[in-house]
Order: structure tokens, then sequence, then C-alpha cells
């Protein structure tokens, strides 16, 4: 079939962003404020089918600037699939009014082979 199971998408938040601000604007996503995360969770996404996320925040107070525009939002994306994998994933970050927005990409894969032998 190639479904994607155990489906999440997690987003770390620094410390520069008010958590008291944040707004999930797209999916049914929630902000964990002890572990300063916004999560999405699907228990499966169909082979084919797409799944988008958002959230909106606002910077603390105060922050300085430099602070503010250096600041990283990692997006950790975590699946199970025995048969098929993801091909793409695309990500938009919106500036605002004297907060410039980039995105820059890392890939990190990691596997977990299962092997049983049977005797």
């Amino acid at each position: 079939t190639g479904d994607l199971a155990d489906f999440t998408i997690a987003v770390p938040i620094p410390s520069v962003i008010d958590g008291k601000s944040i707004m999930v604007t797209k999916g049914e996503g929630a902000y964990d404020e002890l572990k300063r995360v916004v999560k999405w969770k699907r228990a499966t996404l169909p082979r084919g089918e797409s799944f988008l996320v958002g959230f909106e925040a606002q910077a603390v107070r105060n922050s300085p600037t430099s602070s503010v525009q250096s600041s990283k939002l990692p997006i950790l994306l975590r699946c199970r699939s025995v048969e098929d994998k993801i091909s793409t994933m695309e990500v938009d970050a919106t500036a605002v009014v004297g907060h410039p927005a980039a995105v820059h990409t890392a890939r990190s894969t990691s596997f977990r082979l299962l092997h049983r032998v049977t005797t």
C-alpha cells in the first residue's frame, strides 16, 4: 500500500518566541507550553496524500532584532513505513515588517533495521 504510519511533525520553539502568542493555523496541531514544541500527529498518511501544517507566533517583546533574526525553527518529521518513503517536503516562511524570513535546509536521515531470525 505504501502508506506512512505514526506520522509526526514537531517544531521546537526558541526562547525569542512568545509561547502564549502561538496559534496553529493549519492542521490539527497543538502547542505544548511545557516542552515548547508545536506538534501535529496523524496515525496514517495514505500514499499520495498531502498534509499541510502551519502556525503563527510573535517575538518576545523587547527581544533584540539580531537574536530574533538569527533564531532557528527546526522542523522534525518522523514516520514509519515498510513499503514507501517521503518524496518531497515544501517549507515556506513569511517575512513580517522588520523581520526577514529565510528557509535553509539540512537533511538528516536515520533508519532502524529490524531483523528476526526464525529458529
